[in-house]
């Protein structure tokens, strides 16, 4: 809990194997941009020269679904040419991918693809500020999350479990 990690341009986390981000609302886990200095401070040295904006980083890549974001503010990423997804899921594993109560913002194009066969759960999440789809891919378990921006909001294409989310500023709210 506490950590700040901070990326430049096309650099993301690729996770093959177990990476559990368990972070506090206090104490919250955050991956951003080398330019956002919100968190972390200055750490690129230029004081107001650079700012932070969408696609300025990868994103967080997930191989194996069985991982764990709780707490952790996610910002700024989605910027790897064909694939322009802030969190990725692209590999299958025990357990879904488990999105909870985290600050996802400024995503490039999507926040949240799911591409892998297997659902995810996104609840109690603040998704915002995205520039095409807040939730989006095949199957998912979205429940009580607020998405503010974008085309639209969640966007899925198989059986999927959606329920409680506010959906506002999106062309779509949701889009079957």
């Amino acid at each position: 809990p506490g950590v700040v990690v901070k990326l430049t341009t096309s650099r993301y986390v690729g996770v093959y194997g177990t990476l559990d981000l368990r972070s506090t609302p206090t104490e919250q886990i955050v991956f951003t941009s080398h330019r956002d200095d919100t968190y972390g401070g200055d750490s690129n040295g230029d004081g107001t020269l650079s700012v932070a904006s969408r696609g300025n980083w990868g994103g967080l890549w997930y191989f194996n679904s069985d991982n764990v974001l709780h707490d952790v503010v996610v910002r700024y990423g989605g910027e790897n040419g064909d694939n322009d997804y802030m969190i990725w899921v692209q590999g299958g594993g025990a357990a879904p991918l488990e999105i909870r109560d985290c600050v996802i913002e400024e995503a490039n194009l999507d926040a949240i693809n799911n591409g892998s066969l297997e659902s995810i759960w996104v609840h109690d999440n603040i998704i915002r500020n995205y520039g095409r789809y807040g939730i989006t891919g095949t199957i998912a378990s979205v429940e009580d999350n607020s998405i503010v921006g974008g085309s639209k909001g969640i966007n899925l294409s198989d059986a999927s479990v959606i329920d409680g989310n506010v959906v506002t500023g999106s062309e779509w709210g949701i889009y079957l």
